[in-house]
């Protein structure tokens, strides 16, 4: 009889601890593009496609960004205290064991309302050493929910972790191809600084040899001006873009000032990534570790609605105490003064104000953010990566078109220089020609950047990159 009743018992309490209050978490649905998801589990974060643009300055650059980078470092103390926390939540499911102990000596009222006998002494001393136990028996789910939420928060950490690597690496990347960009911008503006210098002074000895007219000297020396402060902008421009790279890589401020930040490949020798997949599945999109971390804090929001919940529930504790007690000291160990209990407790809110029901509301709501978190997560995905293809697209015939339109232009500058010395045309033509040749050297610079950033912006819009062996496309 004793036996099925300890079985019953058993399998009563397996029941119980087998509930929780508040809802399971379920994946919210979204209607996705047909050639933009599937069901993958893979969520690893492919690192490693700069090392396509073939330059190895820049892998050198990037690997001290993740050995020296401050903001990735913050990460992951803050994975270490999701951690931290996850294992305080754990610690939970265990009995706590404490060891107390005491030495008072105190005076007892005469004139209570327990006084004590007369003759007896008034001062007296109490020692006290023993070990106290509890448990709280997890009934409702609160402190499996509350786990459910600290693992979803470590996740959550972890994913951001991997969010602000992805980040700094993009960064990294868009900011060499900025330097790169007007380092080459300067070696244009320099080369055109000079042939503008030798036009002036040729032209301004034309003026005073009588031969020339002060307005194309004047024209000439307005033209040389621009350059001028066209060179010294874009040297402003290459300090502050090698400033940004040298606090992404980590460096102190002695390195910063003192250390001038290396250089590789010229920007039109950096390698062009193989061709883009003709197909480019949603499943991609599953490894973004910002996706997923808005994931599990929606995980995480769920979660708390149902330790929420629990306070509606009474609670049951186990406990129990076994030590030793005197009045006198060498009397503590004596087997007299063994004292020692057991037995359980419940609670249950009766009246709090409404303190439990605002504590439900405050969880649901801040499920519904986390929710309406996710589905802009998932919104903005889509988008980054629509814009960095049409990008990496137009850009591409962009530059084509202006390397033609240099070609032409610097044939059109060679025809206007002709037509001058024969004295067919005004100089006017011969600057008009030049200004419209340097404009466009310096947009098919800029027209470049951004076709390369375009393609570190749709590696980075897809969690990482995408697999080598998908089929590709012609370009």
């Amino acid at each position: 009889m004793k036996k099925r009743w300890l079985i019953a018992g058993l399998s009563t309490y397996g029941f119980l601890c087998a509930c929780a209050v508040g809802p399971d978490y379920k994946r919210p649905t979204e209607n996705l593009p047909s050639a933009l998801f599937a069901n993958s589990t893979e969520q690893n974060i492919e690192l490693g496609w700069w090392k396509q643009f073939g330059d190895g300055t820049l892998d050198k650059l990037i690997q001290m960004a993740f050995d020296h980078n401050l903001d990735l470092e913050l990460a992951l103390a803050r994975v270490d205290e999701a951690r931290a926390r996850l294992g305080i939540s754990k610690s939970q499911y265990f009995p706590s064991l404490d060891l107390r102990g005491s030495a008072i000596r105190e005076k007892v009222t005469e004139t209570g309302m327990t006084p004590i006998p007369q003759g007896s002494d008034s001062i007296g001393n109490s020692f006290l050493l023993g070990l106290s136990l509890s448990y709280e028996i997890d009934l409702w789910g609160k402190i499996r929910r509350s786990n459910e939420s600290a693992k979803a928060q470590l996740l959550s950490a972890d994913y951001n972790r991997a969010n602000v690597q992805l980040t700094l690496l993009s960064q990294v990347v868009s900011g060499y191809f900025a330097l790169r960009s007007l380092d080459l911008q300067y070696a244009i503006a320099q080369d055109t600084l000079k042939s503008r210098i030798a036009s002036y002074e040729l032209m301004f000895r034309r003026f005073k040899g009588g031969i020339g007219s002060e307005l194309d000297a004047r024209q000439s020396e307005s033209e040389m001006r621009s350059a001028e402060a066209t060179v010294s902008k874009l040297d402003d421009q290459i300090s502050r873009a090698e400033s940004f790279l040298s606090v992404l890589i980590g460096k102190n401020p002695k390195e910063i000032i003192e250390t001038p930040l290396a250089r590789g490949r010229k920007l039109d020798e950096i390698v062009m990534p193989p061709q883009l997949p003709s197909s480019l599945p949603s499943s991609l999109l599953e490894r973004r570790p910002d996706i997923l971390a808005a994931e599990q804090n929606l995980v995480s929001a769920n979660a708390l609605i149902g330790v929420a919940k629990a306070y509606y529930f009474p609670s049951i504790s186990l406990g129990g105490i076994f030590g030793y007690e005197s009045s006198e000291l060498k009397n503590l160990f004596n087997n007299s003064s063994q004292t020692w209990g057991y037995g359980a407790s419940i609670s249950m809110p009766i009246f709090n104000g409404g303190r439990t029901g605002y504590l439900v509301e405050a969880a649901t709501a801040q499920q519904k953010a986390a929710e309406v978190q996710y589905r802009q997560a998932i919104q903005n995905a889509f988008v980054e990566v629509r814009n960095a293809l049409k990008t990496y697209q137009s850009y591409g015939d962009v530059v084509d078109a202006q390397r033609k339109q240099v070609v032409a232009l610097e044939r059109n500058l060679y025809l206007a220089q002709l037509r001058y010395k024969n004295g067919q045309s005004p100089y006017l033509e011969v600057l008009d020609a030049e200004r419209n040749l340097f404009s466009v050297q310096l947009d098919l610079v800029k027209s470049q950047q951004s076709r390369l950033v375009s393609v570190v912006d749709l590696y980075k819009s897809l969690g990482g990159g995408w697999k080598p062996d998908m089929k590709t496309s012609s370009q």
